[in-house]
């Protein structure tokens, strides 16, 4: 499997200042964020992110896997998937078992709400390893934009300082020690650190 990433804004820092300005009646200037800008307005989850748009594309994704990604409808992502039908795929017979294309397009608030549900233990194993390969393409990323989208790109328990399933065994939180950490981002900091010596060695493809 394929995970390509892209920002489809120009300059994103002009459309998310130009939103943030606006709600205060002024006109911004241009300047270019780094990443630590971009943790702060990603943190802050203030509308203003939403004017941003990040693509998703995958090849040769596992049809039930999309089908977890297709369930998230929060802040209104938009999904693209290859269709099955005979008569558009040279008559070839549906296969479920088929690994297809899959193209999403997601504002950053959209990707980080379904990312706290993918990436929680309480996820099928295969869905969540593909969007934990998803965060980790993200804080590998040159652009500062994508980096930051990576490292905030968290599970429900270390964004809610606790694990807010009802039925859950996971002990990952009361494990890493993350629960005593009240400062957000030293919190995401020990769980990225954590999550990146996870990741080490994982194959794309490799879900087993």
């Amino acid at each position: 499997m394929k995970i390509y990433i892209d920002i489809c804004n120009k300059y994103p820092e002009v459309d998310l200042l130009s939103a943030a300005f606006t709600c205060r009646g002024k006109h911004s200037d241009f300047r270019v964020f780094s990443k630590k800008d971009w943790m702060k307005w990603l943190i802050a989850e203030h509308t203003p992110i939403e004017t941003i748009q990040l693509c998703l594309r995958f090849e040769e994704m596992d049809k039930s896997a999309i089908a977890q990604f297709v369930r998230h409808t929060d802040k209104h992502p938009r999904h693209f998937v290859q269709s099955s039908r005979p008569d558009l795929n040279g008559g070839k017979p549906r296969d479920p078992n088929a690994l297809i294309m899959y193209t999403a397009f997601y504002n950053p608030q959209a990707l980080i709400l379904m990312m706290r549900k993918r990436l929680c233990a309480c996820a099928e194993k295969k869905t969540r390893q593909i969007a934990a390969l998803v965060k980790k393409q993200l804080m590998l990323s040159a652009e500062p934009l994508l980096q930051a989208v990576g490292e905030v790109c968290v599970p429900n328990c270390v964004y809610r300082s606790g694990c807010p399933e009802p039925w859950s065994k996971c002990q990952f939180f009361k494990c890493q020690e993350l629960m005593h950490e009240a400062d957000i981002l030293k919190r995401y900091e020990k769980y990225n650190e954590h999550f990146l010596d996870v990741m080490e060695g994982i194959q794309e493809g490799n879900f087993s």
